[in-house]
Order: structure tokens, then sequence, then C-alpha cells
């Protein structure tokens, strides 16, 4: 595993140390999340008379859309959250993130779709073909501090639903890019890629699969036919996955049983 491989571009600007420490930081905070409050709780402690001016340089002030409140909430969050798996650094994932950052910087673009209308997962799908069948995207502009652009999107200020954090602790994801170059608005910026291997997903649904079969208990006696469907679904910030088993009799009944899986992404 290289994460250098495919972040260092001295013709562009790219800091390589900064997206490994990126990198590593997102790795830390999964496998231990509470190993940032102490950063967090020095962090309350910057704003301006408990206002949303928070200190971010001597004399410089940062105006924040929440305030101290976000900081809290996030510190909250972290005791709450248990570890997830490690991510793998993929070099394909990583070229996603740097066409973002590329295009994002030759556009003047701040935002998750391309100027070619491409998705984040319109992109991890075009440099890594089939090896992945999920992703997520993170966007840090202007901060040249890794440790600090990572909590910022652990706070997420001004985001409802968190969902920058809730991609830095999706379990789904198995593998990580990311790529940081230059920026006309922020001076720079740096494009973060999660993804989720085809091969682990498919063993995980089929791991799934076993344990909702299992929940269902026996078969009933004497079905002719037998229908299965596996479905998934994201629902408040829960994955879904939802096993419906249909048998049918010679006597032309059938019978329903349908049992569900719930985990947090």
């Amino acid at each position: 595993m290289n994460p250098n491989a495919e972040s260092a571009d001295a013709s562009n600007g790219l800091v390589v140390s900064y997206d490994r420490d990126v990198f590593e930081l997102v790795n830390q905070v999964r496998a231990n999340p509470a190993a940032v409050i102490p950063l967090l709780e020095a962090m309350v402690a910057t704003f301006e008379d408990g206002g949303k001016k928070v200190l971010i340089a001597p004399g410089q002030y940062l105006l924040t859309n929440e305030g101290p409140a976000a900081v809290l909430e996030a510190i909250q969050a972290l005791q709450d959250q248990t570890p997830v798996n490690g991510l793998e650094w993929s070099e394909k994932v990583a070229l996603a993130s740097k066409a973002h950052a590329e295009d994002l910087n030759a556009n003047g673009l701040t935002g998750h779709t391309g100027s070619d209308a491409s998705s984040p997962h319109d992109r991890v799908m075009r440099f890594t073909e089939s090896e992945f069948n999920g992703s997520g995207e993170n966007i840090v502009f202007g901060d040249n501090d890794s440790t600090k652009s990572v909590l910022a999107l652990i706070v997420d200020d001004g985001v409802p639903d968190r969902g920058h954090r809730k991609n830095i602790f999706n379990s789904m994801w198995t593998h990580f890019g990311c790529h940081t170059g230059p920026h006309p608005g922020y001076t720079r910026c740096t494009v973060q890629n999660f993804a989720t291997s085809r091969k682990a997903a498919e063993s995980a649904m089929n791991n799934t699969r076993e344990k909702l079969e299992a929940d269902l208990g026996e078969e009933p006696e004497g079905w002719v036919n037998k229908q299965t469907a596996l479905s998934q679904a994201v629902q408040n910030g829960e994955l879904v996955t939802t096993l419906k088993i249909v048998y049918k009799f010679a006597d032309g009944s059938e019978q329903v049983l349908t049992t569900e899986s719930r985990e947090a992404v």
C-alpha cells in the first residue's frame, strides 16, 4: 500500500505528505474515534466570547455557522461512535480525486458536480471500472493543516445531516484516495473519495443474507416453489437490508416471510 503513489506531482503544487497525513488520520479516527476529542475540546476554547467566531491564527478569526455548539455536538458524537474498519489506499480512487481537484481548479468550482456534470460515483467508476460499487466524497478548501481539515469534516459546521462526518465513519467503505491541489478561490483544495470494494460488498451481502435466513428459522413444510428477494436502502442514516421469501404450495396458497437488519452508515 503506497499512499504517495498517485498523490505527488511537483508541477501542480501537490503536497505529498498532506495527502498521506489525511489518509492516516482518517484511519486513526475510524479506529479510535475518541482520540481527537481533546483537540475538539481545545477548539471550543478558541471561540470568541462564546460566539460564532473562532480563532484560526493570531489575530485571524473564522465566522462559523453554528459556533461552539457544532463542536460540542461532534464531541458527543465521537463519544458515542463505535470503531469501524480501516481503509486501504487505492491509487485508482486517488485518480478520481485528482481528476475532480483539477476540474475544480481549472473551472473555479466548489461542489461535488464536475464541469462535465459527473457525480463522485461517476468519477470513481470511470477510474476503477467495475472494481467498486459504492462511493462517497468529501472536499476541503483552503486549509493547509491536515489535522484541522479532518476535524472540520468531523464537526461539519453548517451541514444539517453531518454528511461529511458520516463518510468518515461509514463502515461500508473499504478503500480511500485523496488528492490536494491548487484552487483559484481558496488557494488549495483536497478531494477525498471513499469507495466500497465490489468483492467486499458481495461478501457482506451474502453474510447478511445468511443471518437473515437464520432469523426466519425453519422453512415451512410442503412448499413446492420458493422465491427470494434481498434488497438494500439507506433510511434515516441506516442501511436497511430486507429479506423477503415467498413459499408457494401445491394447493395454490403461499406464505410470505420477511425480516430486516439495520446498520448505521
